[in-house]
């Protein structure tokens, strides 16, 4: 992965953000890295038909003002079939960069009367693993 260089010293400070509806989650900021290598794992939780894109957004990271953005990608969770690992590569605009999330979408179990109402509204766990070294 080559990400293009944003800071004067022709360096970047990336880190990765995900967002599922209104609740979102980062990776580290990895410092002066134009081939960054992430390996970390999220989990959201969420109800079919409330929100079932995820939004991955690559930034570099700046102390004193506003993260600069560097490229973005929609993911359809609809799309994923449920207990089943699915690789999703996403490349950015004007660069040779690939970034790579490993994701499992997890039906909850049932847990009794009141989840068997919601039926229609499945509840999900999303595991999401931001991998860069494979």
């Amino acid at each position: 992965m080559d990400l293009p260089p944003m800071n004067k010293d022709g360096t970047c400070d990336p880190f990765i953000r995900l967002q599922l509806g209104n609740v979102t989650k980062e990776t580290r900021v990895i410092q002066s890295a134009l081939k960054p290598k992430w390996r970390e794992n999220f989990e959201f939780l969420y109800r079919a038909n409330s929100g079932s894109t995820i939004v991955a957004s690559v930034w570099d990271s700046e102390m004193g003002t506003a993260d600069q953005f560097i490229g973005d990608t929609v993911i359809d969770l609809n799309e994923i079939r449920p207990n089943v690992p699915f690789k999703y590569v996403f490349g950015l605009e004007n660069t040779d960069t690939k970034i790579s999330l490993m994701i499992k979408v997890l039906l909850f179990a049932k847990l009794g009367p009141t989840e068997l109402q919601l039926q229609k509204r499945k509840k999900y766990r999303l595991r999401l693993c931001v991998d860069t070294t494979a």
